[in-house]
């Protein structure tokens, strides 16, 4: 297995998406914890609490820790509870390019449809990380449209630090003002170092 997963880690894609997390799980009884890795290339944000609007606090909300319910069994001998289980996940390694979707699309049990979350997320055209990383907006991917149907656009930052939005086959569109990219309802974010 470490050697499919070090040939994984080599891929073009990898390299450029790629970050490693650190997934621990700890029993909140007695304090027995099991830590693995894990890759992954790309973050997808809930957009549920509605009081959570900035984009570094989603980010964090979604690698922070949670507790797991009666699902999680303790690995230690002595102890074996249900239910009492921690789950902290944290990246270790940063990649050059990052991707952020958000879960814009949520399940109505009242209207037994799925709905398209209207909601604005502050984007930072700079996303600095506690980690000392710091990443350039360079993409905002949106969807127009309704959870049953619409249509994405992209709004492309070029070499030239000027932003376009690419619909389709038309022709790239100059944005002259880069507050516009910032106030769309944004489906995915790229990022890069």
């Amino acid at each position: 297995d470490f050697i499919r997963s070090d040939v994984r880690a080599s891929t073009p894609y990898n390299q450029i998406f790629g970050n490693l997390q650190r997934v621990r799980v700890t029993c909140t009884l007695c304090a027995y914890s099991t830590e693995q890795y894990e890759r992954a290339h790309a973050h997808s944000l809930s957009l549920a609490k509605q009081e959570i609007t900035d984009l570094g606090n989603l980010l964090t909300d979604h690698l922070g820790s949670e507790f797991l319910d009666k699902d999680y069994q303790c690995n230690n001998e002595t102890c074996r509870q249900r239910g009492h289980g921690k789950k902290t996940t944290e990246v270790i390694h940063w990649p050059p390019v990052l991707a952020i979707s958000f879960k814009r699309f949520a399940f109505d049990r009242a209207t037994r449809r799925h709905q398209k979350i209207q909601r604005h997320v502050d984007l930072p055209m700079l996303f600095p990380l506690r980690d000392g990383v710091t990443y350039n907006l360079r993409s905002v991917i949106e969807h127009q449209g309704i959870a049953g149907g619409g249509h994405y656009v992209a709004y492309v930052r070029a070499r030239n630090e000027q932003w376009y939005l690419c619909n389709d086959s038309n022709v790239p569109r100059l944005v002259p003002d880069p507050r516009e990219v910032l106030q769309q309802q944004a489906y995915m974010l790229i990022y890069e170092m």
